[in-house]
C-alpha cells in the first residue's frame, strides 16, 4: 500500500532539516551502476531514527537498510530513471520512504507513480537479467510507460510504498542549481515485518 502523511514531524523538526541541507550538508556525487546520484549520507539518523519511530507507532518492525539525502537541480540528476527498489546494495528492501525536505510552490513536483505497459504498478518476479534490463534499458523510455499518478512534494510530507512499485522523481528535472533552492529528499530504504 502506498501511503501519504503529511505534517509528520512539524515545522521545527522540518525547518531544522532544511537548513541542515542548506547549510551543512555534504552532498557528493556517488556512481552506481550508470547512474549518478548527488547525496549526503552523513548525519542520517536525524531524520531516520524518526521515520523509524514513526513507523513502528503504526504496528509495524522496522529495518533500515540504507538511507541519504538526495538532492536534484535542474543540471543535476536530469533522467526519468523509472525504477523499482526491489534490490538495494544486495538487499531486498520490502518498502521505501520520502521524506520531503524542499519543494517548490510553482509547479508540480514530487514523485511519480508509473505503470509499466507490461508489468503494470508492480514489479512481479522475474529473472535479474530482467530486472537489469527494465531498470537500465526500460527506465527513460517514456513509450513503455504510463504516469498512474503524481504525489506532490509537500513539505514535512513523508510516503511509503512497496519496494515492487514503479516511480521516479517528477518531474525528471528538478529546480534550482545547488543544494540552497534545490528539490531535496530523504529516502530510506527498509524491511518491514508487521507485528
Amino acid at each position: 500500500m502506498i501511503t501519504i502523511e503529511d505534517n509528520v514531524f512539524g515545522k521545527e523538526f522540518h525547518s531544522k532539516t532544511l537548513n541542515y541541507c542548506k547549510e551543512r550538508a555534504s552532498f557528493k556525487s556517488y556512481e552506481v551502476g550508470d547512474k549518478i546520484f548527488h547525496c549526503d549520507i552523513e548525519h542520517i539518523n536525524k531524520v531516520q531514527k524518526p521515520i523509524v519511530k514513526h513507523l513502528e507507532s503504526k504496528g509495524n518492525k522496522i529495518k533500515p537498510i540504507f538511507s541519504y539525502y538526495r538532492m536534484a537541480t535542474e543540471e543535476l540528476d536530469t533522467d526519468w530513471r523509472i525504477h523499482c527498489d526491489l534490490k538495494i546494495f544486495g538487499e531486498e528492501p520490502t518498502h521505501a520512504a520520502v521524506y520531503y525536505i524542499s519543494s517548490n510552490n510553482k509547479n508540480l513536483n514530487g514523485t511519480a507513480i508509473w505503470k509499466h505497459k507490461i508489468y503494470g504498478r508492480y514489479c512481479p518476479k522475474i529473472t535479474n537479467e530482467e530486472f537489469d534490463r527494465l531498470i537500465s534499458e526500460d527506465a527513460n523510455i517514456l513509450s513503455n510507460w504510463n504516469i498512474d499518478f503524481i504525489i506532490n512534494g509537500v513539505d514535512d510530507r513523508l510516503i511509503t510504498y512497496p519496494s515492487n512499485v514503479f516511480h521516479s522523481k517528477y518531474p525528471n528535472k528538478a529546480w534550482g542549481k545547488t543544494n540552497k533552492d534545490c528539490r531535496i529528499i530523504f529516502c530510506m530504504f527498509y524491511i518491514q515485518d508487521n507485528e
